[in-house]
């Protein structure tokens, strides 16, 4: 939920966003990122569902990677650019980014992140 003056914000559900996986050593995965990746995004007061997409012609990310990724969240939520988050899976924390671009928003049915429609 957001505090905000009418009009001032606008939600999204999709942005460019720089991230890096944390290595094994530091907590994070053992295994490659590929796509898509569904887990779970906080950031500032809210977490939502996320769906990770990687850029044409990269095919993985290994843990210890800085990237550019494109993510896709379940619901639509006010945020910034410039602004962080990190990803966790299985209660642990396996990557940090920032907002990078803020992108149109794209229908998801059902809210199933697999069945995006682009």
């Amino acid at each position: 939920m957001t505090l905000c003056a009418s009009g001032s914000q606008k939600c999204h559900n999709r942005f460019e966003a720089a991230i890096y996986l944390l290595s094994h050593a530091e907590g994070g995965r053992s295994r490659p990122l590929v796509s898509p990746y569904m887990q779970q995004l906080f950031s500032d007061t809210w977490n939502v569902a996320c769906r990770v997409d990687l850029p044409d012609g990269i095919h993985m990310l290994m843990p210890g990677d800085h990237g550019t990724v494109i993510l896709t969240l379940q619901e639509s939520m006010v945020m910034m650019q410039n602004q962080s988050f990190t990803i966790r899976e299985n209660n642990s924390t396996v990557g940090t980014g920032i907002i990078i671009k803020l992108l149109d928003s794209v229908l998801i049915p059902q809210k199933k992140l697999d069945k995006i429609v682009w």
